[in-house]
């Protein structure tokens, strides 16, 4: 008896090592097919762009929805890092998908409206009621979108200026349903835990 738990004990082991090893296998591909990716993006075109930015006929309308609740001070930040896209204006609308219950949607329309007359595209939107939440605002926007492509940045996120051109840098084909991009953080360097 003693025997046959030995075994099964050790059978146990046994598998677990190889499954953590296969495990560790998978990270190191992984880590390779990304070092490999990277170092191909890295290699410069052989065509450089006239004047150092991409030619901009290939680039897609965008819609840009910011579904919104309650962060009046998020949101100012997010509405100054949009106006700042580098992105054709006649390609790019914006809208502020607001569900909030507090202030933030008085602090959206001051910062609203000096973007839209100053040539941004951009509406600021109000559900009467929250079903859904963040998803249901988003689902409701997508019935009325125009756009092909559409982007959702939340109140906190800070895309660079030259964001949507590099996310759109070539032409998807058919086959794309989506695009993600990589996530930064403004306090990345201020913690231990951020780091």
């Amino acid at each position: 008896m003693i025997d046959w738990v030995g075994d099964v004990l050790v059978g146990g082991i046994v598998s677990f090592l190889l499954l953590q090893l296969a495990y560790r296998w998978r990270l190191v591909w992984g880590a390779a097919a990304y070092f490999r990716e990277m170092r191909s993006a890295a290699r410069p075109s052989t065509a450089p762009p006239a004047n150092g930015r991409p030619p901009l006929g290939h680039l897609p309308s965008l819609e840009l929805h910011l579904p919104v609740y309650n962060e009046p001070i998020a949101v100012a930040g997010l509405l100054h890092a949009v106006a700042a896209l580098d992105y054709p204006r006649d390609r790019l609308r914006v809208r502020v998908l607001d569900d909030s219950t507090d202030d933030t949607s008085e602090r959206i329309q001051q910062l609203v409206d000096p973007l839209r007359k100053g040539g941004l595209a951009i509406t600021h939107e109000q559900r009467s009621h929250r079903e859904g939440f963040k998803a249901g605002a988003l689902n409701e926007a997508l019935k009325t979108a125009t756009a092909p492509w559409i982007v959702v940045l939340d109140a906190d996120f800070r895309p660079h200026p030259g964001f949507l051109l590099a996310l759109f840098d070539r032409p998807y084909d058919d086959e794309v349903a989506f695009v993600q991009a990589q996530w930064g953080f403004v306090n990345e360097q201020d913690a231990v835990w951020t780091r």
